[in-house]
């Protein structure tokens, strides 16, 4: 996108009298929210980090929350609304990566208090799809004659709510980068005044063209498409772009949970299932973390791996799910990840 003259931009902080010589400041943890209860039809999420209030531990900040509180809403009035949330599996190695993934999956699908389970709770019938999905980015290639893969590690911070605002910065959605007393961050929220026609659930709705083609080039890039495609999912709301976008992430899951049977999943629900599998399927020496494959590159496994359209994947938010909680408040992990 191009800033045109009508652009607003403003810049937000977390920022702390240690670090700013200022008064503790988090305003950009106050964007986010003020994005989120003011979204009429969707919000589209970027981050390599979703850790929330719902995971519980002591974790303060209420992105999920109010995440959840406006689905409610949206769900209670019969309006359609839909929540994209992409953020990527720690980097850390091992066992090291067990805490953060734990508060990641206890903030979106499991833990008692998670986004999923409340909404199911308090939304009888609520077909959870429609209203919050959540997705990683994954590639794959051919190196010595094996057939590998590894996620792509999102690293980006941003939110895209309604293609009429944009928040662009350096932190991650986590209390180190959101409370202000810790991590100093830095965040521009991007609107602007002159629109341009587009549509939300078929109906006219003028739309921000930064925005909107910002969230159209990483969505097209996700699945594979021209990055100047400005039709396919112009309406995030309509049925057949969510059904097409949605649709790539669960084939392209599929084709790689069955070429590379070890890498996460939702069917792997302990520590010990995974390190059977990973040694049945004979990975990589260097493959510390699991997340690399071998597979002999025959011709069945390259030609399943030529109907991978983009990086797009559904994210395994139940892997793991039996593993106990690994995190307490203030120790280190928690003070590093969370």
């Amino acid at each position: 996108g191009v800033f045109a003259p009508s652009t607003s931009c403003q810049l937000v902080r977390s920022l702390a009298p240690w670090s700013g010589g200022a008064i503790r400041e988090r305003s950009i943890e106050g964007a986010y929210l003020r994005a989120i209860e003011s979204s009429e039809n969707f919000i589209y999420v970027e981050n390599q980090f979703f850790v929330s209030s719902l995971a519980g531990g002591g974790i303060e900040n209420r992105i999920a929350d109010t995440i959840r509180r406006r689905v409610k809403k949206a769900f209670l009035n019969g309006d359609a609304f839909r929540v994209f949330l992409l953020f990527p599996q720690p980097e850390e190695v091992g066992r090291w990566a067990l805490p953060t993934l734990q508060r990641e999956y206890r903030t979106v699908a499991t833990g008692g208090n998670s986004i999923f389970e409340r909404l199911t709770t308090e939304c009888p019938g609520i077909d959870l799809d429609q209203y919050v999905t959540v997705y990683q980015l994954r590639s794959h290639g051919v190196l010595g004659g094996r057939a590998v893969t590894d996620q792509i590690f999102l690293h980006s911070k941003m939110m895209i709510v309604d293609d009429r605002i944009a928040i662009i910065g350096s932190n991650n959605i986590n209390d180190r980068s959101l409370l202000g007393d810790r991590d100093s961050e830095i965040a521009i929220v991007v609107s602007e005044e002159e629109m341009i026609d587009s549509t939300m659930g078929g109906a006219h709705y003028p739309v921000s063209p930064f925005s909107h083609t910002l969230r159209l080039r990483l969505m097209n890039e996700h699945c594979g498409l021209d990055l100047d495609d400005m039709r396919t999912f112009a309406d995030p709301l309509a049925a057949e772009s969510f059904a097409l976008w949605h649709s790539i992430a669960v084939e392209n899951q599929q084709i790689y949970e069955q070429t590379f049977p070890f890498i996460p999943s939702n069917t792997i629900k302990t520590w010990a299932q995974w390190e059977e599998l990973k040694a049945q399927h004979a990975p990589r020496e260097d493959d510390s973390a699991g997340t690399v494959e071998d597979s002999a590159a025959t011709v069945e496994v390259l030609s399943r791996l030529a109907r991978v359209r983009g990086h797009l994947c559904l994210h395994p938010v139940y892997f793991l799910q039996s593993e106990g909680p690994t995190f307490r408040e203030n120790v280190i992990d928690g003070e590093l990840y969370q």
